[in-house]
């Protein structure tokens, strides 16, 4: 089978969420990278146990550092043979209608280099899932066909491009840059990888819901950010703005003043009285993954 699109899931450590990403995201028609830079061998152990003939796990170097990470994140993007690309964690969900859809508009439309949707949200208690978010994440501010505007725009309001479908050509460039520049706090990482792929690329926002992500994980790489790493990356942000006037000739002072009237700001999410209540009372019930997924694909049909 010819796949058209790697998922690349980057782990280091959380096994506990491993075996259930397993039986919840592995579709046939999707091909899987796995790039485990565990501290411990317990992700290994479980992908041992597995013959996927759409699954490529590799084991890397530990994660001690930001360095080791950064390269295995662009050792990810040289590994990768399928036309496009998207990169997944393993306490999330994706979703394969909206995915294809993506893929297809990519497909149709070459001025186009990566594209995603809305993200909704679930919590997981004792092995039950319920809705929490829903059409979150809205990219309405950056439909403007200009990279310099995208950026601005980002800036003003920042979104979470992160996981969205791309091109593999701007992936691997964006993951060389991002090698590059190696941010001290990784938590930079996401903002400058965003900031690059606006620079390189054309971004499209489409009306489906791609990405269920679990809103109250067991573990975070976010939340547990050291003090060592924060203090490393303290001036890493305007080494990242500075970057980007370089690559895109604007002046970050004027362009981020707040009274900027070419602004576009995402549009905030009005819902009439009936849909509140439906989605009140919706969240109240646990739902399989895949059932949710449905829900979720109804509901934006219905443009709720």
């Amino acid at each position: 089978m010819k796949y058209k699109i790697t998922f690349i899931l980057t782990l280091k450590d959380r096994h506990e969420e491993t075996l259930n990403w397993i039986n919840k995201n592995v579709y046939k028609e999707f091909f899987y990278l796995v790039l485990d830079g565990s501290l411990k061998n317990y992700n290994q152990r479980i992908f041992s146990k597995f013959k996927f003939k759409n699954l490529n796990y590799i084991r890397c170097k530990k994660d001690l550092n930001a360095k080791n990470y950064y390269s295995k994140l662009y050792l990810g993007s040289k590994k990768v043979k399928t036309q496009f690309v998207m990169v997944i964690d393993n306490d999330d969900y994706i979703n394969p209608k909206a995915i294809n859809e993506c893929i297809n508009f990519l497909k149709n439309n070459k001025n186009f280099s990566f594209v995603g949707g809305y993200l909704s949200g679930v919590n997981k208690f004792s092995n039950k899932y319920f809705i929490s978010d829903y059409k979150e994440n809205d990219c309405s501010h950056l439909q403007v066909n200009n990279n310099k505007r995208q950026i601005i725009n980002i800036l003003h309001q920042y979104k979470l491009l992160w996981y969205s479908v791309y091109r593999t050509a701007l992936y691997k460039k964006v993951s060389l840059e991002c090698k590059k520049f190696s941010c001290k706090n990784y938590v930079h990482h996401e903002l400058l990888h965003v900031l690059l792929s606006l620079t390189y690329g054309n971004f499209k926002f489409l009306e489906n819901i791609t990405y269920i992500r679990r809103t109250n994980p067991i573990k975070s790489a976010y939340r547990n950010v050291s003090k060592k790493m924060i203090k490393q990356g303290k001036n890493e942000k305007d080494r990242i703005f500075n970057l980007m006037e370089k690559l895109n000739k604007f002046d970050k002072n004027i362009s981020l003043k707040k009274n900027d009237k070419t602004l576009v700001q995402s549009r905030s999410t009005k819902r009439n009285l009936f849909v509140r209540i439906f989605l009140f009372f919706l969240r109240k019930f646990p739902f399989k993954i895949k059932t949710i997924i449905s829900i979720n694909n109804i509901l934006i049909r219905l443009n709720f």
